[in-house]
């Protein structure tokens, strides 16, 4: 947990409760909620991961915001912290939440619609206390760079974050405002619910998967940094000093991500492993162009779309 003080501004806190696996969505909640200090919006905030080991009873009456933030992962949120979004709800079923506002910001690889129904479950649990407005839970869809299938080019996240940009705007507009136009971005339908209620087959996929995992250790260097910051205390030591794996995994690919020396092999995907931190400060300092465009491939084409949408917000926004 950690918490930023700010003196001298309003007294409104807010709460982000998040799971990151590759630190994308670590990322993107620093700096939106380094964003809401300085517009002023709030004077505090705490930082919660639901997977430490010891679960918190957290009061939400003492936040004027929550924000819940994750990486979608086949179309749908995370199992882990939809259960302790319930957990949290159930806990703090007897207090008055009705100026809580809450705010789910997501983040994908891609734009593609089918991504629109992934917080069901989430708002499922959220309208099950009697005193949450409906009303007051907004939902933004950010993009960042693959961890798995391949690697972005260092161009195509810069065009990324610059939409982000827009969308952290809206974001903040919105909350001074009170207003709610960014749901004309995130539009579902029973197609899209039912894809993701197909998708959650995805779940079992690590389960599966790890029995299929192994380290080179050709390559490894003992560092351990994969047992070390494993989510689920999925990876252990063997009494031969080997590296192993149980079968709890979340398939986050943050062992296979980070490893120094890429030294880990991720079973049936191995072919989709990407090895290697993105370096976001480098990329935050090249120049923006427009980098893609309609004679790309089906994947690089799908996202303009979502482009011109947040384009058209933002112009309606700030350009009137």
């Amino acid at each position: 947990m950690e918490e930023i003080n700010i003196n001298n501004i309003n007294n409104k806190k807010a709460l982000f409760i998040y799971y990151s696996g590759t630190n994308n969505t670590l990322d993107l909640v620093l700096k939106i909620s380094k964003r809401l200090i300085k517009e002023e919006i709030i004077s505090s905030y705490s930082l919660y991961f639901p997977l430490a080991k010891k679960k918190k009873n957290i009061d939400l009456k003492e936040y004027s915001y929550l924000f819940i933030a994750y990486p979608i992962y086949a179309f749908n949120s995370i199992k882990l912290l939809e259960k302790e979004i319930k957990r949290i709800i159930d806990f703090n079923k007897d207090n008055d939440l009705s100026l809580l506002k809450i705010i789910i910001i997501k983040q994908s690889g891609e734009a593609l619609r089918l991504n629109n129904s992934s917080s069901f479950t989430l708002k499922k649990y959220l309208a099950k206390h009697h005193s949450i407005n409906k009303n007051n839970i907004k939902e933004y869809h950010f993009l960042y760079p693959y961890n798995i299938h391949f690697r972005f080019k260092d161009e195509h996240i810069k065009e990324l974050f610059f939409y982000n940009q827009k969308i952290e705007d809206i974001l903040i507009k919105e909350i001074k405002l009170n207003l709610d136009l960014s749901k004309r971005l995130i539009k579902s339908n029973i197609f899209i619910l039912l894809n993701s209620k197909l998708f959650k087959i995805q779940r079992i996929g690590g389960t599966i998967n790890s029995f299929f995992y192994k380290v080179d250790n050709k390559k490894c260097i003992n560092c351990k940094r994969c047992i070390n910051e494993c989510l689920t205390n999925n990876i252990y030591l063997t009494k031969d000093n080997k590296i192993k794996f149980h079968h709890h995994c979340l398939m986050c690919m943050r062992c296979s991500f980070f490893c120094p020396k890429d030294a880990i092999n991720i079973g049936l995907f191995n072919s989709w492993k990407v090895n290697g931190e993105y370096d976001f400060k480098k990329i935050d300092q090249l120049s923006y162009k427009p980098y893609l465009n309609k004679k790309m491939s089906f994947f690089y084409r799908s996202y303009l779309p979502y482009f011109l949408k947040i384009n058209q917000l933002y112009d309606e926004y700030f350009n009137e």
